[in-house]
């Protein structure tokens, strides 16, 4: 079974128990629909090169989706009333940045293959890992395996790049 590993409340889990867990089951979920809305934004801007126009359609596609579930759970009409009552200095720099982080991919999408844009995006994951460690002071520790997969990961973008 492996040995139990520590959450970040300090519970200790099997790997079987790692495994089960929903954010390990909805981890590749995510990455399936952000690889499937890589090939369609690809796919889009042969129809209509708009780099601009395409971060709209998915900014207000996200809106709709948003308010649509809201009607059925009480925690995102709160979150969607506190949006608009409530200023949260974080909440704007996350939707500026990932404006900005969605306007550029699609830029990126003009200009390079989608294999190669979707391999140098993944460096998002690494990038996570230092902000959040390394200039906001995260409480969770780094553990020697996510060391030699960011190294991996990195190097593995490099190549991309320059090969």
């Amino acid at each position: 079974m492996g040995a139990p590993d520590k959450d970040q409340h300090g519970v200790k889990h099997s790997r079987i128990d790692r495994i089960i867990n929903l954010g390990y089951l909805y981890g590749p979920i995510s990455a399936f629909a952000y690889a499937a809305g890589y090939v369609a934004r690809k796919q889009g801007l042969l129809i209509v090169p708009d780099a601009a126009l395409g971060t709209m359609i998915g900014a207000m596609t996200g809106i709709v989706v948003f308010i649509f579930v809201s009607g059925f759970i009480r925690s995102y009409r709160d979150d969607l009333r506190n949006t608009f009552t409530v200023f949260n200095p974080w909440l704007l720099a996350a939707g500026i940045f990932s404006s900005l982080g969605q306007l550029s991919y699609f830029v990126a999408l003009t200009y390079i293959g989608i294999s190669k844009i979707a391999l140098i995006t993944s460096m998002e994951v690494f990038a996570t890992m230092f902000l959040s460690v390394f200039i906001f002071r995260s409480r969770v520790k780094l553990t020697p395996d996510l060391f030699v997969a960011g190294g991996l990961g990195v190097l593995g973008t490099v190549l991309v790049i320059l090969y």
